[in-house]
């Protein structure tokens, strides 16, 4: 982004860790599932007594390497929502600081240094219809007492 102060050091600082933290998690996840699925054949050959009982065991022994690799992924899609909230929480900051700074006042009403016409939509004043009287015809061209409502 351009220009935006960076702030929050500390929570960055912490997701920068955590971030660190999960990568290795992921790297050391997968070792352990490659390892895991070709101990795991290998041991288990034997015992189901079928070449397909070896690739079941394979995949038994890889379940905690996969489940690390996924709680690694998790925690690094964790600390980069982390991060897109405090950039918004920065942005944010600085939309104020704008809007603050603006010819509006600080309720968005017209500054009266200025002079200058507030740029908030005004709304049309509500007016008062007043009742038909007992000639007049209806707008839409019935005469009144085919027109349910008495207003205009």
């Amino acid at each position: 982004m351009l220009g935006y102060e960076r702030s929050y050091g500390t929570g960055r600082f912490v997701c920068a860790l955590i971030e660190i933290f999960g990568w290795l998690l992921v790297v050391v996840g997968g070792i352990v599932a490659i390892i895991g699925f070709g101990a795991g054949g290998v041991l288990g050959s034997g015992g189901f007594g079928s070449p397909r009982g070896a690739v079941i065991s394979g995949f038994l022994s890889a379940t905690p390497g996969l489940a690390t690799v996924g709680i690694g992924l998790i925690s690094i899609m964790l600390t980069q929502q982390t991060k897109a909230t405090l950039d918004t929480a920065e942005m944010t900051r600085d939309l104020l600081a704008i809007s603050r700074n603006s010819t509006h006042g600080p309720f968005g009403t017209a500054s009266k240094s200025t002079g200058q016409a507030s740029g908030v939509r005004q709304e049309p004043q509500l007016r008062r219809r007043e009742p038909l009287a007992k000639g007049d015809i209806a707008s839409d061209g019935q005469d009144e007492k085919n027109q349910k409502s008495p207003w205009k």
